[in-house]
């Protein structure tokens, strides 16, 4: 039994022509998936960034369970009130469009804070830290200034 093999042969033969490009293809798939699959792995760079973000997320829930819950929205509407009229400022109810006001799960009321802009600036500054505020707009025309704020609360 002779094994004849003959180039010119093998050529013209479509099944092995075929069966050649099968291989090839599907020797290219199992190179893609194995590439696509190594990508897809999380690295060592990326586990220790993971890490650190639910360490993040753990410290801000662990502060986030320390602090009071929020008062009421007209408890902080007043406080605020309050403040501005000690400083001298004018605090005005005011009709906000939509686009222009808080919008979340929180109730809230909106306003705007006129008055001298050190004042009004110191005063916001002061009351950021005591008062679920949200600034708006700021609009600033010689010594007076004018700011659209929210306060949240429930």
């Amino acid at each position: 039994m002779r094994l004849d093999i003959n180039l010119e042969k093998l050529k013209k033969d479509q099944q092995l022509l075929a069966l050649c490009g099968v291989v090839i293809g599907f020797a290219f798939l199992i190179f893609f998936l194995l590439q696509t699959r190594e990508e897809s792995r999380p690295t060592v760079q990326g586990e220790a960034q993971l890490r650190t973000e639910i360490r993040a997320a753990k410290d801000d829930i662990a502060d986030m369970s320390q602090k009071s819950s929020l008062d009421s929205v007209e408890g902080y509407w007043i406080a605020l009130f309050e403040a501005a009229s000690l400083s001298g400022l004018e605090l005005v109810n005011s009709r906000v469009p939509d686009d222009q006001r808080y919008r979340g799960p929180l109730q809230s009321r909106t306003g705007v804070i006129e008055g001298e802009t050190a004042v009004v600036l110191s005063t916001l500054h002061y009351l950021s830290k005591r008062i679920p505020l949200f600034l708006y707009s700021i609009k600033i025309q010689g010594p007076v200034t004018e700011v659209t704020v929210s306060v949240v609360g429930v």
